[in-house]
């Protein structure tokens, strides 16, 4: 009777806590429970009836067929209700693991996007950073600062020329030229110290001492710019104005540089470099070299002589340095 109590408590368990890992189990094995219990109580039932031990072998007989009957129905009902179970498991894991494979192909494309983002991200940082560099060359070559100084002064030149009217327009294509024309000017003058600058601080940070592009690609630069400058000259100020421009570029890589390791008369020619940009501007606006523009030009020449003897006295020391490297220790009292 206590075993019975007990499967009694295991079915009402079963009906409580639902469908789940150990209640399959547990259903599994409850219509064998039950194959058990029918044939305990036929057999009850039967020595009941018989009343004493004197009861017909028949009769126990009978009744033993009957509870064996039952419980080989109740095994074969335990056995297709134990396959529909897992049958149904089988089937709710199959349909779960359609969701769980469209999650992880999800998850796998999202990765693979990442990574080409990322990739395409450092792709244009690193293209952003060259054309950087490049521009810094370019900046560098051109000396922008002084050549934007030399196009003040032949907007200068080119504003007092217009007189009462000024084309801007006119004034912007020349001062656009005489940059150009400045920064191929000053991109040769590199080109032509690279041994010079490497031995000076001031000059040792440029582009062609620090190995930042080659002589080759700073000489196109120069070759580019001196023609485009002259191009723009050409085109849309005058023939004189083009003509001042180049022959300012030539003057000061073929004739300023060089004499600068020959002559201290190298800073008179140099002077005379400065002085053509107003006198360029003049020529933009009147269409034509005349006097009054030798005013400007004079003006620029004697105040550069001052400003180049300041910046030799500031730099005295790597000059000295730069004469010993080329000429040895017994010249030192020579470099002045």
């Amino acid at each position: 009777m206590r075993r019975l109590a007990r499967d009694a408590a295991s079915r009402a368990r079963l009906a409580a806590t639902g469908p789940g890992p150990w209640t399959r189990a547990a259903a599994s094995r409850a219509p064998r429970v039950d194959a058990h219990a029918a044939t305990a109580r036929a057999l009850h039932a039967a020595r009941g009836r018989a009343g004493t031990p004197s009861t017909s072998m028949a009769s126990t007989a009978t009744a033993t067929a009957t509870a064996t009957a039952t419980a080989t129905a109740s095994r074969a009902a335990g056995f297709a209700a134990r396959g529909a179970t897992r049958t149904k498991s089988t089937g709710a894991t199959t349909a779960g693991s359609a969701p769980m494979t469209t999650t992880t192909t999800k998850r796998r494309a999202e990765m693979g996007l990442s990574a080409a983002a990322t990739a395409g991200g450092e792709a244009s940082a690193s293209l952003a950073r060259s054309i950087a560099n490049a521009l810094r060359v370019y900046h560098d070559l051109s000396k922008f600062k002084l050549s934007a100084f030399v196009v003040s002064t032949a907007a200068a030149g080119y504003v007092l020329g217009s007189g009462e009217r000024v084309d801007w327009e006119g004034l912007g294509w020349t001062s656009l030229g005489t940059m150009l024309c400045s920064a191929s000017a000053n991109t040769f003058n590199q080109v032509f110290e690279v041994k010079n600058d490497s031995v000076m601080a001031r000059t040792m940070r440029r582009p062609l001492p620090a190995k930042r592009c080659s002589v080759a690609h700073a000489a196109t630069f120069g070759v580019l710019a001196g023609l485009a400058g002259v191009g723009v000259l050409t085109v849309k100020a005058n023939n004189e104005t083009a003509a001042l421009g180049a022959f300012n570029i030539a003057l000061y890589a073929l004739c300023y540089t060089p004499l600068k390791q020959m002559h201290w008369l190298n800073t008179w020619a140099g002077a005379v470099v400065g002085a053509i940009p107003p006198v360029m501007g003049w020529c933009a606006a009147r269409g034509a070299i005349e006097p009054a523009a030798g005013v400007l030009a004079a003006a620029l020449y004697y105040w550069q002589m001052p400003h180049f003897m300041a910046l030799a006295y500031m730099a005295r020391d790597d000059y000295v340095r730069r004469v010993l490297s080329h000429t040895g220790p017994h010249t030192t009292a020579s470099a002045w």
